[in-house]
């Protein structure tokens, strides 16, 4: 899924192998955490979206509710 989210903002829909390959290869990876709790319903989201070097240029929390969000929020600034 990630790779298809690089792919697509690399080069729109365009998928050809020669465009499949080398985008795997300049891939630098973005993170996905999704954690869950075992005494709620609670679901937090983190998405890091990796800049050309590798570091994290953008970070975006989801939550399923404000103390959650809160909590990653300030685990993961961005």
């Amino acid at each position: 899924m990630m790779l298809q989210i690089h792919r697509i903002r690399e080069t729109g829909d365009g998928n050809t192998r020669a465009v499949e390959q080398s985008l795997a290869r300049s891939w630098v990876g973005d993170r996905l955490l999704v954690a869950g709790s075992d005494t709620s319903d609670a679901v937090a989201v983190v998405w890091q979206i990796a800049g050309p070097g590798g570091e994290v240029a953008e970070t975006i929390v989801r939550a399923t509710d404000i103390a959650t969000w809160d909590a990653f929020e300030a685990l993961f600034p961005g």
